[in-house]
């Protein structure tokens, strides 16, 4: 899990949201700040609101289920990075203007909206090999 933000209650909101919503069992996140905020305070603060909301939703996640995902809190290229290292993602965002890929601009990017400021992306290109 990638996390390059300033503290955002949006995002925090967000991914609470998705993980009571959703119906799927995600394998278990470990929680790892970007290495240039690894000592930020804000981060910090961030990291340990994610890692409660993992804790109340614990029951989403399971180590048999095949639904590994890395997950992305904000804007950052590290998104793409996992992408072409075939590894399932998912952003969390708080501006989805700003923040989402745009598919029309990458035009390799099949990109889905989950729910509010959740998206799954794909390559197309990678598509057919899972």
């Amino acid at each position: 899990m990638s996390i390059n933000v300033v503290y955002s209650d949006n995002l925090l909101k967000n991914f609470s949201n998705f993980l009571k919503n959703t119906n799927k069992k995600f394998y278990p996140l470990v929680v790892r700040p970007h290495p240039s905020s690894k000592y930020s305070k804000k981060n910090t603060i961030l990291k340990n609101k994610i890692k409660d909301i993992l804790k109340n939703y614990k029951n989403r996640f399971n180590r048999n289920t095949k639904n590994k995902y890395s997950f992305f809190f904000g804007p950052t290229g590290a998104l793409i990075e996992a992408l072409k290292s075939g590894q399932k993602v998912i952003q969390i965002c708080d501006h989805n203007i700003l923040d989402v890929y745009n598919p029309y601009i990458w035009e390799n990017l099949y990109v889905k909206k989950i729910s509010l400021g959740v998206y799954k992306y794909k390559i197309k290109l990678l598509e057919n090999k899972r």
